[in-house]
């Protein structure tokens, strides 16, 4: 019971600071990375007054004025500097954090001696024996939920449509007589005059105050605003401060959770292993499918051949030769370097090496065509499956999904069309190459003709599958471009 009391606690406190970042991000289309200096900003103010005698309560509103200030600030070097929005943050966070220090007076403040706002006379007199083990809770349940309808009842006066508009269309603003310059300062002062009050209140609740306790501050409060308008934006009822406060909670019991099932130094190497799986799922449909006799995947066909014309290369090595070739091709198509191809580079050596790995033990395999049957096909759902997998995923993907990613893009043409394209042009090459150099079809089959004319569409089809339960977000843009569509996210 406690530990899920804790949860609540820390979720609500949390949501308080989702709401200043869902303001900025959301509502104000402003990547503001004051976040990280103004929850610790709150934290300082009220340890430093908490220190000096002063009643705990006061400090909430100088809390929220101080953040307010520091967000007035980022406003202030954004519109009147001319400088760009993530680098004004950047500077005010930077900033901050010596002022933190200069405010608190040293990099670690503890309060267990003091009174607070859930630790007083007040509140030891108010409550009855049975309640005061959810003292803290009670009171962080009225601090969030009056913050969330102060917030809900600015956005619907003159000044929130403002906000919301300036977020939106700046032109619109402008054609009202209204400088969106003063809006977009006046909202960053809210949102981080929001964000100081959650660390004020955090402080508070832990007794202490520590000068890094605001690093990740900003990562917390998007993905509170992701989890929450995400899950809950069907459910219209339920307004988007309120969706972001659960967001927030959920956010929590997450992290909670994992934390008490796994050490802390294991987290990493959880993280490693996700990805690693990501990593495995294209590899092992390629060799599933070469054990088969109905043909390889046309994207593996050509190195294949080339393959068994030079062996002095192994089937690995062979794809990220051609892999490499495919990226050089996009980037001479696209008049650009791109630097996070150069990420793919190194995928697509874990890539080949994979391929490898998997060969020397798929290849033992009994020659059954039932279990060829099953390889196959196996093999086709999870090289679909992977595509879709590497399409989405914010991390760097093989050379041989970027391309006609890529290239759907640079196009305009649906995904499925242009991999379906791209599969005939590898089949095609195949065949040439393989009369060509070996005289002779060779690694061609029924199936390969079958992945060309129908790995594009099956894409498409567990993407959409994937689209109608999962959304993808990234979280430096506003929109992401997915196969065959664009998706808004929050």
């Amino acid at each position: 019971m406690d530990f899920i009391i804790t949860i609540i606690e820390q979720g609500l406190i949390y949501g308080i600071l989702a709401l200043g970042v869902y303001s900025t991000y959301k509502i104000l289309d402003f990547p503001d990375l004051t976040t990280d200096g103004s929850f610790p900003l709150g934290a300082a103010v009220t340890a430093a007054l908490i220190a000096k005698g002063v009643n705990p309560y006061v400090t909430l509103p100088a809390a929220f004025a101080a953040g307010a200030l520091a967000g007035a600030c980022t406003g202030l070097i954004h519109v009147k500097g001319k400088v760009r929005d993530l680098l004004s943050g950047i500077i005010m966070m930077t900033a901050l954090w010596t002022i933190n220090l200069r405010i608190a007076g040293s990099s670690n403040v503890p309060l267990f001696s003091k009174e607070t706002i859930f630790k007083n006379s007040f509140l030891e007199n108010l409550f009855p024996e049975a309640v005061k083990p959810y003292a803290t809770l009670i009171v962080i349940v009225i601090l969030a939920l009056i913050t969330k309808l102060v917030l809900d009842f600015y956005m619907k006066s003159k000044s929130g449509f403002l906000l919301r508009a300036v977020g939106d269309n700046e032109k619109l603003v402008t054609s009202l007589a209204k400088d969106q310059g003063n809006v977009k300062i006046l909202g960053l002062a809210i949102a981080n005059g929001l964000i100081a009050l959650a660390g004020c209140i955090f402080c508070q609740e832990e007794r202490v105050f520590e000068i890094s306790m605001g690093t990740g501050a900003v990562v917390i409060g998007l993905a509170s605003v992701i989890i929450g308008t995400s899950l809950f934006r069907k459910l219209t009822f339920i307004r988007a401060t309120a969706a972001v406060i659960l967001g927030s909670v959920l956010y929590k019991a997450c992290t909670a959770v994992a934390m008490r099932n796994f050490e802390p130094q294991d987290m990493k190497l959880i993280t490693a292993a996700l990805f690693l799986i990501v990593l495995l799922i294209n590899p092992l449909a390629i060799d599933l499918m070469s054990k088969s006799v109905f043909g390889i995947s046309t994207i593996s066909s050509v190195p294949l051949i080339l393959s068994t014309a030079f062996p002095v290369f192994s089937f690995g090595t062979w794809n990220y030769i051609f892999q490499t070739l495919l990226v050089i091709t996009l980037m001479v198509l696209k008049r650009s370097f791109c630097p996070g191809y150069l990420f793919s580079f190194v995928v697509g050596i874990g890539f080949g090496k994979m391929i490898d790995v998997h060969n020397t033990w798929v290849t033992l395999l009994p020659n059954v065509l039932s279990l060829n049957v099953v390889c196959f096909f196996t093999g086709f759902l999870l090289m679909c499956f992977g595509i879709c997998l590497a399409n989405n995923c914010l991390l760097p993907i093989v050379p041989t999904d970027i391309f006609p990613r890529e290239l759907s893009e640079l196009l305009h043409k649906k995904y499925n069309q242009i991999k379906t394209t791209f599969d005939l042009t590898c089949l095609t090459t195949t065949v040439i190459l393989s009369l060509v150099i070996l005289h002779h079809l060779y690694g061609i089959g029924i199936g390969t003709f079958f992945c060309a004319f129908m790995t594009g569409r099956t894409v498409s089809l567990v993407q959409k599958f994937i689209g109608n339960h999962v959304e993808f977000y990234r979280l430096t843009k506003k929109e992401m471009v997915m196969p065959g569509k664009k998706m808004r996210h929050v």
